[in-house]
């Protein structure tokens, strides 16, 4: 929608940068595309939509476990609703009709009950919902031809749910609100974060801690690093990049990010990203009354 190339050229300009990508089901390109357009090279995770039928997700998992680039699946389990927010309603926003998902549309006439690419053309639904033993299949599915790929849950928002998950096989938790675009009062994953990561860290000290939500500077992800990210995923203003000029406009965000990040840990005397810790952050500053 921001770019003709979409996917491709944010994918092309991580893979350029030795960044981490992650692509999405609901994408507009596909998984093969993406591949194509970035020849194999760069570090990818797909993620994985908990509401799609099993015979869906088990196909897309095939798709991608056939390209070596592809080290992760993310299940992405914070939706139990459609994606409509608030601002879409007051604003009668729709996606352009010429765009399609790239990854579903193979789907669509077996398995979606409308033309809605916003809806996913009603392939999503509530009752193809995971449960927590699902990871262990999913593990177990992998373990096969694909056992270097991580399986990763999404939408972890406090330390019970990150046991949980960790409990049942999973790699890796997702720290990210995206339920708040329809609970405004949801907390930030900044102020959830360190209680994950120290309940995380005392249980399974080799566990990974990913985030998003609210990187827009250098800083900020400092700021998660300190809380205990292993990863900072970047989504607007990646988003912002490509519109603005293509693979170009997306390395440009990245690089900034990472000027700004190299920076911030030189002016707090970090001389790798390990030094990070709580103690570079100040968080809060009470005004004298």
């Amino acid at each position: 929608m921001v770019h003709k190339d979409a996917e491709k050229a944010s994918a092309l300009a991580a893979a350029q940068l030795n960044q981490l990508y992650v692509l999405s089901s609901e994408s507009t390109a596909s998984i093969e595309d993406v591949v194509k357009a970035t020849k194999g090279h760069g570090l990818k995770y797909f993620e994985l939509d908990a509401r799609l039928p099993e015979a869906v997700r088990k196909d897309l998992i095939d798709r991608v476990a056939a390209h070596p680039c592809f080290k992760g699946i993310i299940i992405n389990a914070q939706y139990l609703t459609g994606r409509v927010t608030e601002n879409e309603w007051k604003n009668d926003f729709a996606l352009p009709p010429h765009l399609v998902a790239g990854n579903l549309i193979k789907y669509k006439d077996s398995y979606g009950n409308s033309h809605d690419l916003r809806n996913s053309y009603g392939i999503l639904d509530n009752k193809n919902n995971m449960s927590l033993n699902d990871i262990h299949k999913m593990k177990a599915y992998l373990s096969s031809e694909r056992s270097d790929m991580k399986v990763v849950v999404k939408g972890i928002m406090c330390a019970d749910d990150a046991l949980a998950v960790l409990g049942n096989g999973a790699d890796a938790v997702y720290v990210s609100n995206g339920s708040h675009l329809k609970a405004w009062s949801a907390p930030s994953t900044i102020n959830v974060l360190r209680s994950i990561s120290l309940a995380v860290k005392s249980k399974y000290p080799h566990a990974e801690i990913y985030v998003d939500s609210g990187a827009r500077r250098g800083t900020d992800v400092m700021k998660f690093i300190a809380m205990g990210a292993n990863a900072v995923f970047l989504n607007k203003s990646v988003m912002w990049g490509l519109n603005a000029g293509g693979v170009d406009g997306c390395k440009e965000i990245f690089e900034m990010m990472n000027d700004e990040l190299k920076l911030a840990m030189a002016l707090t005397c970090c001389f790798s990203t390990t030094d990070i810790t709580e103690k570079q952050v100040i968080h809060m500053i009470k005004p004298k009354l």
